[in-house]
């Protein structure tokens, strides 16, 4: 019976137990869930903030740049790499790839981007009688203040959050509107914006800093098209928008320390050259050489004739030159080269033909015949230049031409490269047809063409040797005589020289001789004719280039010396005096012979 009690009591004591178990283990269940509850709302909370906080980020960004992919080749290319590590960056922004010529075979991405990104744009720079101006004209679908022009095979490093890539983006708009900047902002007078200004009177303060700018200047000078770009010398007469011309550069990590970074460009209209000075100095920089990007103000682009045009970016540093911009340096460690692009040798060589035939357009564009480059390095005939494309192809296309990239080594000597662009043996000479002896580029203000008188320098040279050899007298006359007694060199406006000889001595030259019946091409390949118009003779470089000398023959009747045969105001009679004895002068680094007293002799020519 005892026995009979203690088990009923056992029992009863472990289903209170059991109880008591099951009651705690569901309260702590229950405890648990709403825990995880809470956690999972605080949670959902986080990402839901930085998610927001990301949309906001990218929403400013795509409201404050395009991006612009301008340089690149189609027969091999990293754009669509470049263009979706953007966009996976920041999915909305404005992206424009902009061309010249139609890819073919055709881009097979482009058809996919079209479709499923619509703020993906390919617009071709050519001519196209289909298109509105609209669509032909990148510059008029940019509705943001601000363009970053990145080159091909292009990636954000990939150690880095996109929270800090993000940030790249805001970094560079702060680096651009810097309030210490504001001497690189220029007013621009138009009447559209005055309407504004009269219905917004309170000015900002960037306006009333590029007011008192404007008025320390009256003018944004742009070479030979500064007309329309008026800044007002009076603050309370500024009706304009304020436009940034500073231009920030932002370098690849992967850029050679060794290279000449940058180059100075000196532009001189006047004489129709241009200069490069590749220098490793960044506080005086208008073109930087390595790859880069670009951000630049959207209305400095509208400021110049054609920012996109090839070759780029060289071209637009030379438009940023005319418009007086700066170039500003923002480092970082974010941008870095994407795909190795040209390593077969015939890619380059086909890439190099056609940068070759890109500056030459923009030279002929410019009205350039003539470029100097100066650098420090050895002679380029001595450099290998397929070891230096291997060294560092990545370079690249937003490089100068190969011959412009040297070493930036301070104890090689200085070297000068000097190119003509402008007429050639087989070409008709720049100068033309000239009336009333003014020729066509006096009314342009400017001065003979550079490589019109390196032809007529080695003309001059070869008559002169031609009739030294033979025995012809001589001697310098006209204005070629006046330049020499003055500075011994042609002036810039030269575009012909006269040598009068005594016709006596006509037989003595085979050439002269020859000439008198039909024209003769020595063997330099110098062409020697008659004049239809008169009894003289001229020596041209070649048959289809007409810059030369004129050989003008005289004849010595009773102590006075007149012409031969031609007339005009060249054909001026003067006392035979003048040619006994006969004097030297040096005119063009040679010794020429000239008359005696050449001051009375020109006064008498009227040549003063």
């Amino acid at each position: 019976m005892v026995r009979l009690k203690c088990t009923k009591l056992i029992t009863v004591l472990v289903f209170l137990v059991n109880v008591i178990l099951i009651f705690y283990t569901w309260k702590w269940f229950l405890s648990n869930e709403s825990n995880n509850e809470a956690s999972t709302v605080a949670s959902s909370k986080l990402v839901n903030g930085v998610n927001r906080q990301k949309d906001k980020t990218n929403r400013h960004i795509k409201k404050a740049i395009t991006i612009i992919f301008r340089d690149f080749y189609h027969f091999e290319n990293d754009l669509q790499h470049s263009i979706d590590n953007i966009l996976n960056l920041v999915p909305s922004i404005q992206i424009l790839v902009c061309y010249e010529d139609e890819p073919y075979p055709p881009l097979s991405f482009v058809a996919n981007y079209t479709t499923t990104h619509p703020n993906v744009k390919f617009i071709n720079l050519n001519f196209d009688i289909r298109k509105t101006s609209r669509a032909l004209s990148p510059l008029l679908q940019i509705k943001t203040g601000h363009v970053l022009f990145v080159p091909d095979s292009f990636r954000f490093k990939k150690d880095h959050k996109d929270k800090i890539r993000s940030s790249f983006f805001q970094k560079i708009l702060l680096e651009i509107e810097k309030e210490s900047n504001k001497k690189d902002v220029a007013v621009i007078a138009t009447d559209s914006v005055a309407a504004d200004v009269k219905r917004n009177h309170n000015y900002d303060n960037n306006a009333v800093g590029s007011a008192s700018a404007a008025d320390q200047s009256t003018s944004v000078q742009q070479g030979d098209n500064n007309e329309g770009f008026t800044i007002r010398n009076e603050r309370n007469k500024v009706f304009g928008k304020s436009i940034n011309k500073k231009i920030v550069i932002i370098p690849f990590v992967s850029n050679v320390k060794t290279m000449s970074n940058c180059c100075r460009i000196n532009i001189d209209i006047t004489n129709w050259t241009m200069e490069y000075s590749v220098k490793n100095n960044t506080q005086h920089c208008d073109m930087f050489l390595q790859k880069h990007a670009i951000l630049v103000d959207t209305n400095l682009l509208k400021m110049m004739p054609d920012p996109l045009s090839s070759p780029f970016p060289e071209f637009f540093y030379v438009q940023a030159k005319m418009c007086k911009a700066k170039l500003h340096f923002f480092e970082t460690s974010l941008l870095q080269d994407g795909k190795r692009l040209f390593t077969a040798f015939h890619n380059k060589q086909r890439k190099k033909e056609i940068r070759k035939q890109q500056f030459k357009k923009m030279y002929k564009l410019m009205m350039i015949k003539k470029v100097v480059r100066k650098y420090a390095g050895k002679s380029m005939a001595k450099i290998d230049r397929h070891k230096q494309h291997e060294k560092k192809s990545q370079l690249s296309s937003n490089s100068m031409p190969n011959e412009t990239i040297i070493l930036s080594n301070t104890s090689l000597p200085l070297l000068t490269n000097i190119e003509f662009f402008g007429c050639e043996k087989g070409t008709k000479s720049c100068i033309g047809s000239v009336f009333d002896r003014k020729p066509f580029y006096v009314y342009l203000e400017r001065n003979t063409p550079p490589c019109c008188l390196e032809k007529l320098k080695s003309v001059f040279g070869h008559v002169l040797e031609e009739l030294e050899n033979v025995g012809i007298r001589y001697w310098l006359d006209n204005f070629a005589l006046k330049s020499a007694i003055e500075t011994g060199q042609l002036t810039t406006d030269a575009y012909e020289i006269d040598i009068s000889f005594n016709s006596f001595d006509l037989d003595r030259s085979s050439f002269l001789k020859k000439a008198q019946t039909r024209p003769v091409i020595d063997s330099l390949g110098f062409y020697w004719i008659k004049a239809t118009e008169g009894q003289y003779f001229r020596v041209q470089y070649s048959k289809q280039n007409q810059i030369g000398i004129n050989l003008l023959p005289f004849i010595t009747v009773n102590d006075r010396v007149r012409a031969n045969g031609f007339f005009g105001w060249k054909s001026v009679e003067f006392s035979a005096e003048f040619l006994h004895p006969m004097s030297t002068v040096i005119f063009l680094n040679k010794n020429v012979m000239s008359p005696n007293n050449v001051r009375d002799f020109l006064k008498i020519k009227k040549i003063v």
